[in-house]
């Protein structure tokens, strides 16, 4: 893990005072529902250690709201292990990615960017109610030379008073030496009326930068038949194999 440079107090304090808290409401279904999950739209005049840019569209309450680069836009480093990203192409994704930074060693979530996004209304909110609703979760981890410093992301169903309901977790949990995607999914608690996705960083050790790096956060909420539906459906595809054969 990388020693900071310099200093990010005046940064984080001009970043808390500015507020960027961040809710979003429901989409459709089978859309991604994170505002800047590439971490494109960013501030180029806030800038952290070893040229990190402010990301922009997310709340955070530390010093994890830096991004890196993949090309060398605005000056920023590039740090991550595997160059810059040649796998599949992200709407909104590019230049980009987000990384722990320096006081964001151990933190965990406690020093995330957060966004709350609203699922009780419309066909989610509809999907979720009737039980057939899963969270999809994907995005694409890299990290620095050899160090076990390794980036998270985090969807936690929340209830109408805040509580946590349930959360899904996808990580390398470990060092990797290239830009990997990682996905998974889970039922939606009917009593879920948003989600929190937390993106964030765990060091090996504390006392340095946290060089674990995100990029292309995709949140989606896709509908399920139920179960007597897909039985509906086995049934049908039975009768018309039988009338074909007959």
């Amino acid at each position: 893990m990388r020693f900071s440079k310099e200093t990010l107090a005046a940064a984080v304090a001009a970043v808390g005072c500015a507020g960027f808290a961040m809710d979003v409401d429901a989409a459709p279904l089978d859309t991604n529902l994170v505002v800047n999950g590439g971490f494109e739209n960013v501030d180029g005049g806030t800038t952290g250690a070893y040229g990190a840019v402010l990301i922009l569209d997310w709340s955070h309450s530390g010093s994890g709201a830096f991004a890196y680069t993949h090309d060398g836009s605005l000056g920023a480093g590039d740090y991550a292990n595997g160059g810059s990203y040649t796998g599949p192409a992200y709407t909104g994704g590019g230049s980009f990615y987000f990384t722990g930074g320096s006081a964001n060693a151990a933190q965990g979530l406690a020093n995330a960017l957060t966004q709350t996004i609203d699922v009780s209304t419309g066909d989610t909110g509809a999907a979720i109610a009737a039980g057939t609703a899963f969270v999809n979760l994907s995005a694409i981890f890299s990290g620095y030379s050899v160090q076990d410093d390794h980036g998270l992301v985090t969807v936690e169903q929340l209830d109408s008073g805040g509580g946590v309901l349930a959360s899904t977790t996808i990580t390398p949990g470990g060092n990797v030496q290239a830009w990997t995607s990682l996905s998974d999914s889970a039922a939606v608690n009917t009593n879920t009326t948003a989600i929190r996705v937390s993106v964030y960083a765990s060091a090996a050790f504390a006392g340095g930068s946290s060089d674990g790096y995100v990029d292309n956060v995709d949140v989606q909420i896709s509908n399920v038949p139920e179960p007597g539906s897909l039985a509906l459906l086995g049934l049908g595809g039975l009768a018309i194999l039988r009338r074909r054969r007959g």
